[in-house]
């Protein structure tokens, strides 16, 4: 079966709603996609800003102020049992170490131990051990070793984006061959709230933290909804909390500890403790590393990525991923929206609203992250951009090709204007129209019957063709077009198909103008030695039937309807009456401010009930007459109010003293006429005027 083309159009336009979302998906699964989605996820927090820092967790830093005081580390684990102690006479619930235990030192670690049973609040690091056996790659944990073994401990590898390397997510909980082991800051959680450890159990989409649901992000762990960047979580130097009134730091010894201590900056908090110089690589990128504006930031040390991790979990913030199957609907909806606003909204309303939905993607997005919830950007733009470019491509070719058919069918015999209104408008090409308010203008050679026998076809043709392009140029120049020539009579119209302000005016200054391009063209034509041509004008304004018309084997673009009619009848009323351009009542009433002219009668039109008035237009305004001319208007208007009176005898010596003065003027001659006949006769009682039309 052969489309036609809106169904072909519409055919089209679906398959790209359809395509624009698949491949916007397609690329937004690929790993580009992955990563620019991941840029946009990471602006959301610069755009954020930072939050207010974490109440209940702090961090104790392994800094290089701390080198300085104690020497380059590490250092002997004797200083981590003083440190503890410490934080736990500062009211510390929680010390969680993101350090590493796994070679043993005797001496010290049994120190250490003391501290760590003594306190009973201590959190040490394990790590996952990456194990080649037989060509065969396994992990194992890595856990303290000696002495320390069996204290409380959390996993301290970070897990970076495989997509970028950039730390987003937060694994909560490690499954080992013999155990499971939680996260080191979701142990100092744990141990916070005073929970088990079966506490933290893992589900379906994430976790379980006693009652709190968690959800998984898309590498598999917790989506940090983060304070801000490095910096963000309190800090003190480790140096600062071993220094106290009993330990000599030498030139570093100032007893810092008891100032941090009766401030209480450690009470009832939990505190992780690790480094944070740049040489010991544990920085990593995250999400906010540039927020502070630093180009090419060096990133956030480990222990502040479990600093900031357990807050969030603590204060129940996390970042939950919108569900895919939603994310793919979120894609298709607004490619299909644009695809269907730039169909049926043309133009730059089209683009506009395509637009408006780029701009609602991220909007959308950045809404949601304020409340918690990561949805797509990029899918969804690529999408509105796919299917906008897409739909516009249909479109213009689509009208391209419309365009060129209109062209083909009517610019051998429609003005150019009605073939730009056509390619506008295309649904004007159906059989029919619409009915437009029109000025019609018919204009005819007066005897070219005659003209025609005295001169052979060719210079006939010659003639004709002369006159018609030079009246042609003034209908077009006026704003009008040319509906069709037939024989040596020029139809055209004004106002449509496109709309012209004060139509009727254009149409009356094209008419004068045409009567003296005529003058000039006629002595012009006398000095050639041919014929001399006059012609007839009849105007009227009022509601035609505009478009297409015919039938579907041929079609002409023309106007029909009783005011073309009687505009055809007012050019053949010239005839009767010796003048050169006669306009309706209905013209009249719209230009009458502009030009000079005489009601001459007031007819009754075969077929058409009522009277119309008519009018001779004689000069615009501006040009004005001679006087000769305003005394025959002014004594025509008064001998012919003295005819409509029937004061016929009053109004036959009027008539016959203008005929006298003005021998040449038609309709003077005609209404002297008719005063003898009503003198000899008067008409019935019921006479009113008019003046009966029995043919055009």
């Amino acid at each position: 079966m052969k489309l036609n083309l809106p169904q072909r159009r519409t055919l089209l336009l679906a398959a790209v709603a359809l395509l624009a979302p698949l491949l916007a998906l397609a690329v937004a699964e690929a790993r580009v996609g992955r990563a620019l989605e991941r840029r946009v996820y990471d602006s959301w927090f610069t755009m954020r800003g930072t939050l207010p820092r974490p109440a209940d967790v702090v961090i104790v830093a392994i800094d290089t102020d701390s080198e300085a005081s104690l020497g380059r580390y590490p250092w002997g684990r004797e200083w981590h049992a003083r440190l503890l102690r410490n934080l736990h006479r500062a009211g510390a619930r929680v010390v969680a170490f993101d350090l590493t235990f796994a070679d043993a030192f005797p001496r010290a670690d049994t120190a250490f131990r003391a501290a760590i049973d003594e306190t009973g609040i201590a959190v040490l690091g394990a790590k996952t051990d990456v194990v080649l056996r037989r060509g065969a790659r396994g992990f194992r944990l890595e856990e303290p070793a000696g002495v320390l073994r069996g204290a409380a401990m959390g996993i301290v590898d970070v897990q970076p984006d495989a997509v970028d390397g950039v730390v987003r997510e937060y694994p909560l909980l490690h499954a080992y061959p013999d155990r499971a082991v939680p996260q080191l800051g979701a142990q100092a959680v744990l141990r916070f709230l005073g929970l088990p450890a079966n506490s933290l159990r893992q589900t379906v989409d994430g976790w379980r933290l006693a009652a709190r649901a968690v959800p998984a992000g898309p590498g598999g762990a917790m989506l940090v909804d983060w304070a801000g960047p490095a910096g963000s979580v309190s800090t003190y130097s480790y140096a600062t909390v071993v220094d106290d009134a009993a330990t000599d730091l030498g030139e570093w010894d100032l007893d810092s500890f008891e100032d941090l201590a009766r401030d209480g900056v450690f009470r009832g908090r939990i505190v992780l403790v690790g480094t944070t110089v740049p040489e010991h690589q544990d920085l990593h990128p995250t999400p906010v590393r540039d927020a502070d504006g630093a180009a090419g930031a060096v990133g956030m040390p480990g222990v502040e990525i479990h600093a900031q991790a357990a807050a969030a979990l603590l204060a129940g913030r996390h970042v939950r991923p919108v569900p895919r199957p939603a994310q793919y609907a979120w894609a298709v909806l607004l490619a299909a929206a644009a695809v269907l606003a730039l169909s049926r909204l043309r133009g730059w309303r089209g683009v506009a609203a395509a637009g408006a939905l780029a701009v609602l993607a991220p909007v959308a997005a950045g809404l949601l992250f304020t409340g918690g919830a990561w949805l797509w950007t990029v899918a969804p733009l690529l999408a509105v951009g796919l299917a906008s470019g897409g739909s516009a491509a249909v479109l213009w070719a689509d009208e391209a090709r419309e365009r060129a058919r209109i062209r083909g069918m009517f610019q051998q015999y429609v003005p150019p204007a009605v073939v730009r209104e056509l390619i506008r408008r295309p649904e004007l090409l159906a059989l029919g129209g619409e009915e437009r308010v029109a000025t019609v203008l018919f204009s005819d050679v007066r005897g070219f019957s005659a003209v025609a026998e005295r001169l052979a076809p060719a210079e006939l043709v010659a003639l004709l063709n002369e006159y018609l392009t030079a009246m042609t140029d003034v209908v077009v120049r006026h704003g009008g077009i040319v509906d069709k020539y037939i024989g040596d009579c020029l139809m055209a119209e004004f106002g449509v198909p496109v709309p012209l302000d004060d139509h009727p005016v254009h149409a009356c200054r094209a008419a004068l103008r045409m009567r003296d391009e005529l003058r000039r063209l006629r002595a012009d034509w006398r000095g050639r030695g041919l014929p001399a041509l006059h012609a007839r004008t009849g105007i009227n304004t009022g509601e035609v039937l505009v478009g297409n018309l015919g039938s579907h084997l041929m079609m002409d673009y023309t106007c029909m309807g009783d005011h073309v009619n009687l505009a055809s009848r007012l050019e053949g009323l010239n005839k009767d009456y010796g003048t050169e351009i006669v306009v309706s009542e209905f013209t009249w009433a719209q230009v009458q401010a502009h030009f000079i002219g005489r009601e001459i009668d007031c007819v009754r039109v075969v077929g058409r009930e009522g009277l119309v008035s008519v009018h001779e237009l004689v000069a615009t305004r501006e040009d004005g007459v001679d006087a000769d001319t305003a005394a025959l208007l002014d004594g025509f208007a008064h001998a012919r109010t003295l005819y409509c009176e029937r004061r016929f005898s009053e109004a036959l010596d009027a008539f016959q003293a203008l005929v006298d003065r003005f021998p040449e003027d038609g309709p003077a001659a005609v209404y002297l006429e008719r005063c003898h006949g009503h003198a000899a006769a008067p008409p019935p009682a019921e006479w009113d005027g008019a003046h009966q039309l029995v043919s055009k």
